[in-house]
């Protein structure tokens, strides 16, 4: 499998469909927090029928599948040798559209997709397409992909996953919910659907629920930046400052102090803001540009 975080300004996700945090945008350039999208790539490919008929091109299409996203060079010559094994079959242009997914070409992987006929009924194809379509802002048709994928393979925890992103961006909060916790219950070693119940009860102002989540996601996988990130975030906009920076590392001072200083100053706090923009600039090894324009925007005693 190959996993590809996406980055998602903070604030405006969180404060998606809220009309009291339109003013708040401008703040974020570095307030993100993330949302873990764990997608296509197989360890094995042993569930695909299909591919049992020809041994060559299983064994292409396992070693393709393997892969991680940033190997798609790798995953790329396995499909394409596949193909000239077996060129009837239309599994090597889903890995091909698979690595163009990965590498952030969402609509030329959409495109490839689109374009099968013997497999454009796979729950993986439709997987696929559905995360291509989240990715391109079109939550409807992505949803429809996925649950379509899921009618036909409930076993599929990416599935839920993602099915989960979809409701969460198309603002169906409530939806999102029940199919992270059906992702987590389908696998118990991954953090990142727990992860993203967390930023979904962020946007929703549920910090406490959110920190139970992120809390979950690392307890899972303790390496995931991206659940870490997203605790400090939701300790901060819990008033829970200390927590928020606590142990932090030199490397992420400044960018934890500025999210910190965001938090407060979306709290009312703005001493606090104030306090930890000025810190966001003391510990930067550079000018801290993002930190001094959020401090520049603080309401003037």
């Amino acid at each position: 499998m190959f996993l590809r975080i996406l980055k998602i300004g903070f604030l405006s996700a969180v404060c998606a469909g809220s009309s009291a945090c339109a003013g708040l945008k401008k703040y974020t350039a570095e307030f993100e927090s993330r949302w873990k999208d764990e997608t296509l790539f197989e360890k094995s490919l042993e569930g695909e029928a299909a591919l049992q008929r020809n041994d060559a091109i299983a064994q292409a299409l396992i070693e393709a599948g393997a892969v991680e996203g940033k190997n798609c060079d790798e995953a790329r010559v396995s499909a394409r040798r596949a193909m000239m094994l077996a060129p009837e079959s239309e599994w090597p242009q889903v890995v091909l559209a698979e690595c163009d997914l990965s590498e952030g070409r969402a609509r030329e992987a959409l495109a490839s997709l689109s374009r099968l006929e013997q497999l454009k009924t796979e729950p993986r194809v439709l997987l696929a397409k559905g995360i291509a379509n989240i990715r391109l802002g079109d939550y409807k048709l992505a949803i429809e992909d996925i649950e379509e994928a899921l009618r036909r393979d409930t076993h599929m925890w990416r599935g839920w996953n993602s099915l989960g992103i979809a409701f969460d961006m198309a603002g169906r909060h409530e939806d999102a919910a029940s199919v992270y916790e059906t992702a987590a219950e389908l696998n118990t070693t991954s953090g990142a659907a727990y992860n993203n119940m967390g930023m979904s009860y962020l946007q929703q102002g549920k910090t406490g629920e959110a920190i139970t989540a992120f809390r979950k996601s690392l307890e899972r996988d303790p390496r995931l930046a991206a659940a870490r990130l997203n605790l400090r975030v939701a300790y901060a906009m819990d008033g829970q400052y200390e927590e928020a920076i606590a142990g932090v590392s030199e490397a992420e001072k400044a960018s934890v102090y500025n999210n910190t200083g965001v938090a407060a100053m979306r709290r009312g706090e703005y001493d606090r803001a104030r306090y930890f923009f000025q810190k966001a600039l003391e510990v930067s090894p550079v000018y801290y540009a993002v930190a001094a324009d959020n401090l520049q925007r603080l309401p003037h005693n």
